[in-house]
């Protein structure tokens, strides 16, 4: 699995910059497959924030493998973003656009929400189903 932190700003009228931190770094447990797909942007997720206002990120998802991949995208807290689509297909070679919403009516806790996209191969006969 992969995973990006979202990066919230400050809302408006607040001078304090949001808290950086390093990201994590969530590398695979042992026995696990390799992350094999191509993710824009690929550590961390910006989204901006405005009392009563949503926003949204484009992440793409690329297929760099020569079969096609099942894919599942998680949040931390489905009350405060949303993920469209949240599960898909990709074929070889080509791009997915998924869109990652948020819509908190309180600035969420800065560099404690991530999000994890989760792949497995499948066959043609799997995307067809």
């Amino acid at each position: 699995p992969s995973s990006a932190a979202p990066k919230e700003q400050p809302p408006s009228g607040d001078k304090g910059a949001a808290a950086k931190k390093t990201p994590l770094n969530l590398a695979n447990k042992p026995g696990e497959p390799a992350f094999q797909l191509k993710l824009d942007p690929s550590t961390d997720i910006v989204l901006t924030w405005t009392k009563g206002v949503s926003s949204h990120v484009d992440m793409k998802i690329t297929n760099t493998t020569p079969d096609p991949q099942s894919y599942k995208v998680k949040c931390t807290d489905n009350n405060i973003f949303r993920v469209r689509p949240p599960l898909g297909f990709v074929d070889p070679g080509q791009t997915q656009t998924i869109k990652i919403f948020q819509h908190s009516m309180s600035l969420p806790e800065a560099n404690r929400h991530f999000f994890a996209l989760y792949h497995k191969k499948c066959t043609a006969e799997d995307v067809k189903k």
